[in-house]
This record gives C-alpha cells, sequence and structure tokens, in this order.
C-alpha cells in the first residue's frame, strides 16, 4: 500500500524537483495526507483495520493456487468480478446478474443526414 501511495503522489508531483528532500516529501504528504493506511491501535485480522493477520494471507493466497490449480484457464464458472461502487469490494457475478452493476455503453441516436 505504501508504494501505491508513494507513486500515486510521485504522479501528481511537476517535472521541476524541490532543491530540499524535505520540500519533496512535505509535498508528497500534501498529497496523501488524509490517506488512511491502517489503524495501529486495532489488530490485524480486526475488519475494521483492513489488514489480515499472517495466518489470513497465507490462507488466501493457498486458496487462489488451489482455484487457479482447478480451473486452469480461469473461466471461474463463468462469474465475473465488479466492484460495488459504495464500498469498493470486488463482486463476483453471475452473468444473470453482471449488467446490473455493469450497464454497458449507451447507446448513442443515430446520425441524422
Amino acid at each position: 500500500m505504501k508504494a501505491l501511495v508513494d507513486t500515486a503522489a510521485a504522479a501528481t508531483e511537476s517535472y521541476d524537483l524541490p532543491a530540499r528532500p524535505d520540500d519533496l516529501l512535505a509535498r508528497r504528504h500534501s498529497v496523501v495526507g488524509d490517506v488512511v493506511i491502517a489503524d495501529p491501535a486495532i489488530p490485524a485480522g480486526d475488519p475494521a483495520s483492513g489488514r489480515l493477520t499472517p495466518a489470513q494471507g497465507a490462507g488466501l493466497r493457498a486458496l487462489r493456487e488451489i482455484l487457479f490449480s482447478l480451473d486452469r484457464h480461469r473461466v471461474f464458472g463463468g462469474m465475473r468480478q465488479v466492484w460495488d461502487q459504495t464500498t469498493g469490494d470486488a463482486l463476483w457475478v453471475c452473468s444473470r446478474h453482471y449488467p446490473i452493476h455493469d450497464p454497458g455503453l449507451p447507446e448513442l441516436p443515430a446520425p441524422t443526414a
């Protein structure tokens, strides 16, 4: 997450670098100062922390390997990944429910001559 935040901050900087490294760090902090990465007071594994314990992470990586070994073509039973607009969570939906989450491109009227 830190690398992602650093990359986002660097992308917003202009090409003229400040003379002092402290100025660069202050500029980066002003860009990402409101981003909450993790609250150290909340233990990892608690859903409110947004972090997994090492055991939870290892379990999810093992599940991923099992799924990929069972579904070599990564079809996932026709399920498609979409992102919940309110929570940002990844959802897996069937083809019947996919249009609810992704209505597609709008149809434009035909040009008049």
